[in-house]
């Protein structure tokens, strides 16, 4: 199952009681919407389902929607802490130096 830790990085952990992985890319918010997490030097995304449940000054949260092996659907939060800012076209946008990572 996936999850994100406090430093916005994604963790995958196969099974209760293994050892999790840090798994190394990007975040970015799709044009379709969807949550995606560009692995690092590959073109391979994994997209998550996704509800945004709230913002503030420093956070971003997401439901995102799973299944695990057995079928079961699970619901996750997914809480990605950074700031806002706009850019020279007045576009706001939230980083945060972790998510790059």
């Amino acid at each position: 199952m996936y999850s994100v830790n406090s430093r916005n990085q994604l963790i995958f952990t196969r099974s209760a009681g293994s050892y999790p992985d840090v798994i190394s890319g990007a975040w970015f918010l799709g044009p379709d919407h969807m949550l995606r997490f560009r692995l690092k030097d590959s073109a391979e995304e994994i997209v998550f389902k996704t509800t945004f449940v709230s913002a503030n000054a420093y956070k971003l949260v997401f439901s995102v929607t799973m299944h695990d092996p057995d079928g079961s659907q699970l619901i996750r939060l997914f809480q990605f802490e950074g700031h806002w800012h706009s850019d020279d076209s007045n576009r706001l946008s939230f980083s945060s130096s972790e998510l790059y990572r």
